[in-house]
């Protein structure tokens, strides 16, 4: 009887460790999937023409003349403009990306892909650039009542937020960040758009 309840017992055991393995198994799965996710995420619109640029330091009485050169190059040489922040969680740990975007998606690719599936489609992001709500957005931002459409997101992952630029410049209530200017596939190009930034700066 005492051998037939030993080896019950550790029968017993043998499942936990089974099962906690499983789930260690399962988690670390999410952990990594996600960091790739966020990987993806972290360099959204970089697969198109363009250049990253870094404002910073500028002078607040420069910053709306800047915010409306932006938005005089994108609607005049059909850019796609990409400001990308970092999000912050309650401990000050990595929580994601905001993203503020305007301009035109017409002959780039505007949606994201992860390992091969659509995450969010060039649709959903024209219909954000169109919309008169300003407080819209793609993801959940400090609520959903705004929210035009979902992003995807790992279970306690991090969170990904798309709104229009303006909106996003309002509420940081700076411009200084870092720039994905989609479009400017030609030098000559690329060198008048930064002229033109060191003109209104003087930086």
């Amino acid at each position: 009887m005492k051998r037939i309840s030993l080896i019950g017992r550790i029968r017993y055991f043998v499942n936990i460790f089974i099962v906690m393995q499983g789930i260690l198994l399962a988690l670390l799965t999410v952990f990594f999937l996600n960091r790739k996710y966020m990987d993806s995420w972290e360099n959204y619109s970089t697969d198109n023409p363009g250049i990253t640029i870094y404002l910073n330091h500028i002078p607040s009485e420069k910053s709306r003349d800047l915010e409306n050169y932006l938005y005089e190059k994108s609607h005049d040489e059909g850019l796609f403009i990409v400001r990308k922040d970092t999000l912050l969680n309650h401990d000050g740990g990595f929580g994601g990306y905001r993203f503020g975007i305007c301009g035109d998606i017409s002959h780039m690719q505007a949606g994201q892909l992860f390992m091969g599936q659509e995450v969010i489609q060039d649709s959903q992001i024209e219909e954000l650039l169109i919309s008169e709500n300003m407080d819209s957005t793609l993801g959940i931002d400090t609520g959903s009542i705004h929210m035009t459409d979902d992003i995807p997101r790992f279970r306690f992952g991090a969170k990904v937020v798309i709104k229009q630029l303006s909106q996003m410049i309002r509420e940081s209530k700076t411009i200084n960040g870092t720039y994905r200017v989609n479009g400017l596939s030609e030098p000559e190009k690329a060198d008048d758009f930064l002229k033109g930034i060191q003109n209104i700066t003087g930086l």
